[in-house]
């Protein structure tokens, strides 16, 4: 993979993909002697070569859609200075099944992870305040955890997950911003803990909300998984 470093007005890079060849791609923190601090907008969209990438803790911005159409991205290490993971970053990377996020990340902005694989692999960030319109739309979700500091879900985020059974809720009732929940499980249950219990009812449009134990998390709760769809 050649990558392209572009000088920005603070003396720092952007860095994008010159060409696409099969592999691992890791970005250096110092390029020339300046630090390589984002990634361009479309930096590496439809590159279906790209394995995988590891990112310097230099890196504080990621540009939009950055990794859009990479289907065969499998691996990513993201730096722990990013604050955001950008609207449709990760867009359609169909091999994507396992990400962790830094606990600086704030937010994950529309499409961010809009029909990747990553089934239960996603580590949310503990510091994550808010979810994107459709950021895990279309994807093959089976169980998600929200950290306690969620307190806004946008538009579809989490529809046309068919396999999404479990919605781990750690903290208090979020902003739900429209409808959420299309083409998702029938067995779909959302689980709260006792300890928080503001703005809670007992269903959220539609799906069922009920408490949760360190042992239902643990064993990944009951019922018989189909593949039916809610409408």
């Amino acid at each position: 993979m050649a990558l392209v470093y572009t000088l920005k007005n603070d003396d720092t890079y952007e860095v994008s993909a010159g060409s696409c060849t099969a592999g691992t791609v890791i970005i250096p923190s110092i390029y020339n002697g300046k630090a390589v601090t984002s990634i361009g907008a479309f930096a590496f969209q439809y590159c279906s070569s790209l394995l995988s990438i590891e990112m310097p803790d230099t890196i504080t911005t990621l540009g939009l859609a950055c990794f859009q159409y990479c289907d065969n991205l499998a691996s990513v290490q993201l730096s722990n200075s990013l604050t955001t993971i950008t609207a449709a970053a990760f867009h359609s990377c169909f091999n994507l099944n396992y990400i962790k996020l830094p606990d600086t990340i704030l937010s994950i902005e529309g499409a961010s992870f809009y029909g990747t694989s990553l089934s239960s692999g996603i580590i949310l960030s503990n510091s994550l305040t808010s979810i994107g319109v459709g950021a895990f739309q279309a994807g093959k979700l089976k169980s998600i955890t929200m950290p306690a500091s969620l307190n806004y879900i946008g538009f579809n985020s989490f529809s046309q997950n068919i396999n999404l059974t479990k919605i781990n809720f750690l903290g208090n009732f979020p902003n739900f911003d429209g409808t959420n929940f299309n083409n998702t499980n029938l067995n779909l249950k959302l689980y709260r803990k006792k300890n928080f219990v503001t703005g809670w009812t007992d269903s959220v449009q539609g799906v069922p909300v009920v408490l949760w134990s360190d042992n239902v998390i643990k064993s990944g709760g009951t019922g018989k998984l189909t593949t039916k769809k809610r409408n």
